[in-house]
């Protein structure tokens, strides 16, 4: 499955995911974001943000890039190490690919954040 990883150094990668919603997906996004503990932000209805459920304990870098991308559907948490943005079924709860327009959109949003300030 088709997903954007956004590293903090504002790097947006397209990257593949395996689609069964097993422990090999897990396991895949563990090791794109470098943690053993991951959890799922709602960013819309349509997409989640997968990230380091200890990025603070962890001591990872503050991601600006997500958090900026977060901050545009009017979520103020900061976002720390690596960020897997994919798509979200909410009718089975289980994540989904991003379509190629929806890659498109998330790559036009993902902005340096200073451009977000005047």
């Amino acid at each position: 499955m088709k997903a954007l990883r956004i590293s903090p150094r504002g790097d947006v990668t397209e990257v593949d995911l395996p689609t069964s919603q097993s422990g090999e997906f897990i396991d895949a996004l563990r090791t794109l974001i470098t943690a053993t503990t991951i959890e799922a932000l709602a960013l819309t209805t349509r997409w989640d943000a997968w990230l380091d459920e200890d990025g603070c304990a962890n001591a990872q870098p503050l991601n600006t890039y997500a958090t900026a991308l977060a901050s545009q559907y009017g979520i103020s948490a900061a976002l720390r190490g690596t960020v897997v943005i994919t798509g979200a079924d909410r009718e089975t709860g289980y994540a989904a690919a991003l379509t190629p327009e929806q890659i498109t959109a998330i790559r036009q949003r993902v902005i340096s954040p200073s451009k977000t300030s005047p």
